[in-house]
């Protein structure tokens, strides 16, 4: 996903050091904008689209002042060692299956006008050496129903904040002196930023024949993905890493799900999640590597609340 010092230049770099106890850090930084469908642009465009807000059994109905509350759990899918191969343009694979898990707080409140706000949080908690740093989303949308079993949902939703981790130079690597293992001489374990940043809109549908029975939802949407990865990784020969990679997409979205009620206050939804992502790799044809997810939500309407 993010470009390291090359490995003739990081073992050169070692070399130099051996003979000269002065030689000072060589820092590297630089600023690049990578194209959208390029190994770098894929894999960050990939991971930002497992935290997307997306709609899941539409907005809730919520009187003004009142509020629901839920968990969400969405599975990440494992990445294979070509889809890994992100770093130098496709060359370097990076160490981008950390969690097969996603998960994350939701609450809504209801507003004036028949607006309904919320905002999502995910706790700071570590998970394979990443963790999520001051990871919010917020979103406000109203709900319409086109007959008392329908109803349509449109929503605008925005993302700020951002993950931490070992990416570039896992720990599991680090400091390993056999350049066949470590090519690109990473020499402690790294600690890379990666911003999940995007907004976006979508019309969402839910179908409820029985207030208690099963219902379906459908979801479509649009966003504007604006990930960016700043690396800060250790390289043998005291030498820094501190490139930074940025991109922007657009992508469509598609979603669809069940749900019910557990109790009067109590519902569970799921849904599956379909993002198309094109990328090009190794010099051939554009393809499509989309991004799909299963993800589980749990909402409650607490009575002392309402």
């Amino acid at each position: 996903m993010v470009r390291a010092v090359p490995v003739v230049l990081a073992w050169a770099l070692l070399a130099a050091a051996s003979l000269s106890p002065a030689f000072a850090q060589q820092v590297f930084e630089d600023e690049q904008r990578v194209g959208a469908e390029t190994p770098e642009g894929w894999a960050m465009s990939f991971m930002t689209a497992s935290t997307l807000l997306t709609g899941i059994g539409g907005l809730p109905a919520l009187a003004p002042g009142r509020i629901a509350l839920a968990a969400e759990l969405a599975t990440i899918p494992r990445l294979s060692d070509a889809q890994r191969q992100v770093g130098f343009a496709g060359e370097k694979a990076e160490d981008l299956n950390k969690s097969p898990l996603f998960g994350r707080l939701r609450a809504w409140i209801g507003l004036p006008a028949g607006l309904v706000g919320e905002v999502a949080y995910t706790p700071d908690i570590e998970v394979n050496d990443v963790r999520a740093k001051r990871l919010f989303a917020l979103a406000v949308g109203r709900g319409f129903h086109a007959t008392p079993d329908l109803q349509v949902s449109v929503r605008g939703f925005i993302q700020r904040g951002r993950a931490r981790g070992d990416i570039t130079c896992p720990a599991g690597l680090a400091g390993n002196p056999d350049p066949a293992e470590n090519p690109f001489g990473c020499a402690a374990r790294s600690e890379d930023e990666l911003r999940l940043n995007y907004v976006g809109a979508d019309l969402g549908l839910s179908w409820q024949p029985e207030p208690e029975g099963l219902g379906v939802h459908l979801g479509a949407g649009v966003a504007r993905l604006s990930p960016s990865v700043q690396v800060h990784a250790p390289l043998l020969g005291d030498a820094l890493d501190r490139s930074r990679l940025y991109t922007r997409r657009y992508v469509r979205y598609f979603s669809v799900g069940l749900g019910s009620h557990i109790q009067r206050n109590v519902d569970w939804q799921a849904q599956v999640l379909y993002v198309p992502l094109e990328v090009a790799r190794g010099g051939a044809s554009r393809d499509n590597d989309a991004y799909w997810s299963l993800r589980l939500l749990l909402r409650w309407r607490p009575a002392l609340l309402n």
